[in-house]
């Protein structure tokens, strides 16, 4: 008996059979796709950029704030533009917070640059600053003392600076383009213009 003969006597039941056949024959297309595929996560549905994030960092991939070949940048969070800051002598009563876009060698020397508006002379300072663990927030709570005496009622230009020598710099520039020469590793934050006052006791 062909299948003609089938057709034609039980058309239900030879429907039917194709339905099945075709069934089977789909799922297991679907079941060979799947496993070329690899492994399927189904969290991915509902985090895909977790999924993808930690399938790149386990192929060796960061994200680019923490890459080692990725340019820091170094930013002056306090004290912040535009205040005013009380002076004693050449002594500023204010905090200093530093913050880098990414965490920073132990090799690297965070600093100050000080100008006082209208003067020639550009000062590189190196104080002593505490780190967060993450080595990304950089502060000194104690009075910073300046290698000059600016005039109580002047104001004062300030960048962060991060080098990765401190040996090759000096004390006193004439312009940000020179103390920039020093190194091509030179880092520095945007300026930042403090307002300055005569402390009162």
């Amino acid at each position: 008996m062909g299948i003609k003969d089938n057709f034609e006597n039980h058309p239900v039941v030879f429907g039917l059979s194709l339905i099945v056949a075709g069934f089977i024959a789909g799922f297991g297309t679907c079941k060979v796709m799947s496993d070329m595929a690899g492994p399927t996560d189904l969290r991915g549905a509902l985090s895909s950029e977790t999924t993808w994030q930690d399938k790149a960092r386990k192929a060796d991939w960061v994200p680019r704030s923490e890459c080692a070949a990725y340019p820091v940048s170094i930013s002056l969070l306090s004290p912040g533009n535009g205040s005013v800051i009380d002076l004693s002598d050449s002594t500023l009563y204010a905090d200093v917070v530093l913050q880098a876009s990414r965490p920073v060698p132990e090799t690297t020397v965070l600093g100050l640059v000080v100008n006082e508006s209208e003067k020639a002379n550009y000062y590189v300072l190196f104080p002593h600053l505490s780190a967060d663990s993450e080595k990304k927030v950089f502060r000194r709570d104690t009075l910073l003392s300046l290698p000059f005496k600016p005039s109580p009622t002047s104001e004062l230009n300030v960048w962060a600076l991060l080098v990765d020598d401190q040996k090759k710099f000096g004390s006193v520039y004439s312009s940000i383009e020179q103390i920039k020469s020093n190194s091509i590793d030179v880092v520095l934050s945007p300026q930042v213009t403090l307002q300055l006052q005569e402390k009162k006791f």
